[in-house]
Formats: C-alpha cells, sequence, structure tokens
C-alpha cells in the first residue's frame, strides 16, 4: 500500500560524537555519545510522470559525493529475494551499472540507497517517480557518523512513502531550509519531531543499513 506523501517533504538527522567507548559499542558495551551541530538533510519529491512515460523511476543525488543516479522503480523491486547476499549482490550490480565507482563513499551511498527502498517500499503502489537530494555539513569519513545519518534520513523517507510512518506536523511552523543548496531555498516543510515508536522503526532500518557499510556500527 502506499502513504499519503506531499508533493515535497524533508528530514535532517545530526551528527554524532562518541566521547568515551567507542569501540566497547561493537561489543555490545555502553558508550557515553552526544550529538553535535552538524547535520543531514534529505529532500524527497513526488513528481508526475510524463504522458508517454512506461516506468518510473527513483533518483538519489548527493553532490558533496559527486552521486546524480537513476533507476527504474521496478528493477529495484526485481532484485528483492528471501536470500540476504543474493540480494545485497544484485544491487550492488545495479549501482555499479548505474555509475559509482566501487570502494568510494559514492558507491556505499547509492548501495545504502536502493537496499533501504527495496527493502521498505517492496510492497508499496509508487504512482510517481520519486527523487531523493541529501546535502550534508558532516565531514565525511571523519567518526562522526555521516553514514548513519545518511542512514536515518534515507530510512525516514521511505517510511513515510510506504506508509509505515506518518510526517510529524506542528501546526503554523513552516520554515525555509535555507541550509540546503539554492536550487531547493524556499522549499516550506511543517517542522516537528517523528514520536518514539516511529524513530524506534527508523532506527531499525537505519541499523541494517549501517550494517552494510561497517559490519558492526558503533552508533
Amino acid at each position: 500500500m502506499a502513504g499519503s506523501l506531499p508533493t515535497t517533504c524533508a528530514v535532517s538527522c545530526p551528527a554524532k560524537i562518541i566521547l568515551h567507548g567507542e569501540h566497547a559499542v561493537v561489543y555490545g558495551k555502553a558508550a557515553v555519545g552526544a550529538s553535535i551541530d552538524l547535520r543531514t538533510y534529505a529532500i524527497l519529491r513526488s513528481t508526475g510522470l510524463s504522458p508517454d512515460a512506461n516506468e518510473m523511476f527513483v533518483s538519489f543525488k548527493m553532490p558533496q559525493l559527486d552521486v546524480d543516479v537513476t533507476w527504474p522503480i521496478e528493477s529495484i523491486k526485481s532484485k528483492i529475494g528471501t536470500n540476504f547476499s543474493v540480494m545485497l549482490d544484485a544491487l550492488k550490480g545495479l549501482v555499479a551499472e548505474a555509475g559509482p565507482d566501487q570502494d568510494t563513499y559514492g558507491f556505499i551511498a547509492s548501495l545504502v540507497f536502493v537496499y533501504l527502498f527495496a527493502s521498505i517500499c517492496r510492497k508499496t503502489d509508487i504512482a510517481n517517480n520519486v527523487s531523493v537530494e541529501v546535502h550534508t555539513n558532516s565531514p565525511l569519513g571523519s567518526g562522526l557518523g555521516s553514514s548513519a545519518a545518511l542512514s536515518v534520513c534515507v530510512s525516514a523517507l521511505f517510511l513515510v512513502l510506504a506508509g509505515t510512518v506518518q510526517l510529524p506536523t506542528v501546526p503554523n511552523m513552516e520554515i525555509t531550509i535555507s541550509q540546503l543548496k539554492e536550487e531547493i531555498v524556499g522549499d516550506k516543510i511543517q517542522q516537528g519531531y517523528f514520536s518514539r515508536e516511529n524513530l524506534a522503526h527508523i532506527n531499525n532500518w537505519a541499523f541494517a543499513a549501517e550494517k552494510i557499510v561497517h559490519g558492526t556500527p558503533s552508533g
């Protein structure tokens, strides 16, 4: 089924720092961490089909990684299977065909994107083209959780698209996402926070995506 999605919606996630116990976390121990004032922003647009379109597409753009790729939605859904390793290899093939070089942050980010789309939206009827654009002011590969923030943002948007979680809204609190690039400044969103239950759904999927990136993530 499909959720109720506005033409444009956006989410953000802060970077994090682990003050003590980062390596202990991978062994299931506690650590002391905090969010910091560096954020990743993701904006999803749902656009109508052209009159002569025969299929729908999903696209992913992240300028900091020089990523701008598009896939037919059915080509991603066709890779879904019960065997995780086989599905992941098939999705890696899709990403490689789209252009990002393997062993780059762009390839990993694109793999996380198609994995989350395939897994979360596998039973969702999508009647429009979908595009997701991500921007971050968090330094990449610095241990500040940039990949985790990407996973959180993309998970949240696709869970909204699938109708699993609802967009939070606070009446009369429209804001402009001035932190994003010039081409999307001016988009208005309703500001609010996800419920604890919805955050748990988002966290579970983001953690699953992070295991693809890190094996045993620290946070």
